[in-house]
Formats: structure tokens, sequence, C-alpha cells
């Protein structure tokens, strides 16, 4: 599935919003601190290139950092017709954990982008309805900690890691040959175009 992709297209879109020169829509995100702070924040922001990148592929040195991790799992609570759904579809109800990863040698930083990524979440849920997903939700964070596999002897770099659930229904209605379905005995050891086994 594509939760990872997804969450990162939806914190583009958060980071964008935010960025922008209103400081409106920042100062109601951030209405629990003074103003002053808050707009020092949004300045702070707006001057910021955030960069992304994949997981562990370590193509990034420059921060803040986001990048995603996802651990998919089927959901053993729900069985729906030994996986027989409905018009013939065949169903696999997946639960996916996405791990959001920032990285920043600031605390501010670090402390903006997280409100950021929980907003956006929350703010384009009703996209990841329209997807197909029946729920998305924030289960929790890891403590702030440095990294010392990034950090150099200039600097700290920090890492705080947030969770999200996502289930999803993944639908299946296989067809051979126009009519057939998978549910055929199948051929051991299949030829494949250009001659390859299994």
């Amino acid at each position: 599935m594509a939760v990872d992709l997804h969450i990162q297209h939806v914190l583009y879109n958060g980071l964008k919003l935010y960025k922008t020169n209103n400081n409106d829509i920042f100062r109601d995100l951030f209405y629990d601190v003074a103003q002053s702070l808050s707009t020092k924040w949004h300045d702070k922001l707006v001057a910021t290139d955030i960069n992304f990148d994949k997981a562990f592929s370590r193509k990034k040195e420059k921060y803040p950092l986001i990048t995603t991790k996802l651990v998919e799992m089927t959901d053993s609570t729900q069985k729906l017709l030994g996986n027989q759904g409905a018009q013939n579809n065949k169903t696999i109800f997946i639960t996916s954990q996405c791990d959001i990863h920032i990285f920043a040698d600031d605390f501010d930083m670090i402390r903006i982008i997280e409100r950021i990524c929980k907003a956006s979440i929350l703010g384009f849920k009703s996209n990841f309805l329209s997807k197909g997903y029946l729920d998305i939700n924030f289960v929790g964070a890891q403590d702030l900690e440095p990294r010392y596999d990034v950090t150099t002897q200039d600097v700290i770099v920090y890492n705080r890691v947030l969770s999200f659930v996502a289930s999803q229904e993944l639908n299946v209605k296989p067809r051979l040959n126009g009519n057939e379905s998978f549910d055929l005995p199948w051929e051991l050891n299949p030829i494949l175009k250009g001659n390859t086994e299994f």
C-alpha cells in the first residue's frame, strides 16, 4: 500500500500551506504560545528549506529533514468470509503504521514541523478517506533524541519520530482470460516470458 507516499504528499501540501506569508493560519496553529513567539517561528519556517528523503537512503545531509518508514500487517480482528468480499472481490484488511522521522539541528524547527505534520494529516483526513482509507490516526511519538550517527563535531542533530496508523481494505477482483478468476488449480513452476522459472 502507499500510505507513506500519501503521507509525504500531505506533508508537502501542509508545509506549503503554513510556509505562505499568511501568518494568520500559522498563528491559529500555535494558538497556545505568545503571538511574538509564533511570529518568530513563522519567520523561521519561511526562511528554512525542509528536505524530504526515503528512509535509510542517506542521500540528504541538509537539515531539517523528513523521512518516512512503513510497516504493514493484516488486521486479524477483521475476517470477511475468508477473504471473500462483496461482488467477488478478494479482500484483505490491512493496518499500516507510518513513522515520520524529523531530523533537525534546531529545537524550534522540531517543534514547528511536528505540529504541522499532525495538523496536516488531520486537516487532509477527508482526502485519505476518499482514497479508500477506513481511518488514519496519530498513535504516539518517541522522545526527542540526539542522533550520533549523523551528528558532526560542529552540529548536533536531533530526531523525533511520530507514528500514525491507517486502516485500509485491499480489494482485488482477479480475472484471467477475461472471465476466469484465480480460483483455479495453479500450475507449479510456471514458465514466464523469457523462459524464466521460479
